[in-house]
């Protein structure tokens, strides 16, 4: 049986990151007696050019050079015969490969504000970003609000939504009431920490029971490449919150 062979568009696939992780996740999952996965991974450190088996995966790091990493995708999606372009956020230069070799496309949307077809059309060379979205084929987006401005672009029928998801353990296995409240990732203007934390001192934070857990790295021992210790000290440090939280920042 012919495999179809999946070209998996990434960033940081080998350092810290949630979405490589996820990535990872989803492609050990597929069946690979029916499709074959090829990373192309790009590092916001190093952008060095290389070929390598990572984690029973062979990736291609690509250059920093957006004309060089344009060549390069070309050139090993004709070399391994990739037959579908999966694209893990806006890579414009993956999107462009993929018009050039008349691929089929499935582009997930993984951030309001950030991803989302209205905030990409809004940039700089928004035309051409435009252009390209109209290009594809199947977009995956992870709420109802996306699908909502996403389908601004697209045609509807043509956006899928599928939440992220993460196992819990049973309810009876920890102790937690429902008034504990946690929020989980890099601190990280992205991730809208600051406004979790302004949310919660708003309007929770007068019930005695009620504990917010922010669980996340507050000094880069890791060296993960979007830390920013700038975003922490001056915001997440101040007093008025630490003393409405009643917990421990970083439990």
């Amino acid at each position: 049986m012919r495999r179809i062979k999946v070209g998996y568009f990434v960033s940081n696939l080998k350092n810290y990151s949630g979405a490589s992780f996820q990535a990872l996740s989803l492609a050990k999952s597929i069946d690979r007696q029916k499709f074959e996965i090829i990373f192309f991974n790009k590092n916001k450190t190093g952008n060095r050019f290389s070929i390598e088996e990572f984690d029973g995966f062979t990736v291609v790091d690509l250059s920093a050079s957006i004309i060089l990493r344009l060549l390069q995708i070309v050139f090993y999606a004709l070399l391994y015969k990739i037959n579908i372009f999966h694209v893990h956020g806006f890579f414009k230069d993956a999107l462009i490969s993929s018009v050039l070799l008349r691929k089929k496309v499935v582009l997930k949307t993984t951030l309001l504000g950030e991803d989302d077809f209205h905030s990409l059309v809004q940039r700089r060379f928004g035309f051409l970003n435009r252009w390209l979205l109209m290009k594809v084929d199947i977009n995956i987006a992870l709420s109802q609000a996306l699908l909502d401005i996403n389908s601004k672009i697209i045609p509807r029928d043509r956006i899928k939504v599928i939440p992220n998801g993460v196992m819990v353990p049973d309810k009876e296995s920890h102790s937690c009431n429902n008034k504990t409240f946690c929020t989980v990732g890099i601190i990280h203007p992205r991730k809208r920490t600051y406004e979790v934390i302004k949310y919660f001192c708003e309007f929770l934070s007068e019930d005695v029971d009620a504990k917010l857990y922010v669980v996340g790295p507050d000094v880069n021992s890791d060296r993960l490449t979007e830390f920013d210790s700038a975003y922490i000290s001056p915001k997440l440090r101040q007093q008025p919150f630490q003393a409405l939280l009643r917990t421990p920042l970083y439990p």
